[in-house]
């Protein structure tokens, strides 16, 4: 069936779509919001598959943060309830039609799971989560304007930021994420990569 908003359905296409329809949503919610996400998806993966404010996909961070977490780092095992800075989640969306129930369920006002997240606890930035169940409904509480979400934390995992230093520092993209991250406890170098992004966007413009 072709995607269309709800103005534009025919009697066949409504009868056609609510079988596929999460509980308690409409036909017009779903379908002007699979629209939406039909018609945008590739402007919402990259507006919220990136970290602000320097556009790292967030697929690299969360790789990034998943691979330094294998170090003898302090792992506390939580599985408690919390209520987080959305912002802070790493999520990019995958699925259009995952996308569009989540925000479905949002425009719906419907009660929906805690996601499942990892907590990583970063030198001089905080806490960035990794997502084990909720991408969708991470991205969809975003595009919403959501502040905070609701999450099941599993674990926290505090970084020894000086022996992540020792083993990624030479490393070229291992050390620029390091920077990103807040990682490398340096003002000068923080001063230095914005110097260097900076130089790069004033080059791109030039071409």
């Amino acid at each position: 069936m072709k995607v269309k908003p709800s103005s534009e359905l025919t009697p066949q296409e409504r009868d056609e779509l609510a079988k596929y329809l999460p509980k308690g949503i409409d036909v017009n919610t779903m379908a002007d919001c699979f629209y939406l996400v039909s018609k945008n998806f590739t402007a919402i993966q990259e507006k919220y598959g990136k970290v602000e404010p320097w556009r790292i996909d967030a697929h690299q961070v969360k790789d990034f943060l998943q691979r330094i977490s294998d170090f003898d780092i302090k792992t506390i095992k939580l599985k408690q309830k919390q209520i987080i800075s959305v912002d802070r989640v790493l999520s990019k969306p995958c699925n259009k039609w995952r996308l569009a129930k989540a925000l479905a369920h949002l425009e719906a006002k419907q009660n929906v799971l805690p996601i499942l997240v990892d907590a990583y606890k970063v030198e001089g930035i905080g806490y960035w989560y990794t997502v084990t169940d909720g991408v969708h409904r991470t991205t969809a509480a975003k595009i919403t304007g959501q502040l905070e979400i609701e999450a099941t934390v599993l674990r926290e995992i505090v970084l020894d930021c000086a022996v992540i230093r020792r083993k990624y520092g030479k490393l070229s993209q291992e050390k620029y994420l390091l920077e990103v991250l807040g990682i490398k406890k340096s003002l000068l170098g923080m001063i230095v990569l914005i110097w260097k992004l900076f130089k790069s966007l004033i080059s791109e413009l030039e071409h």
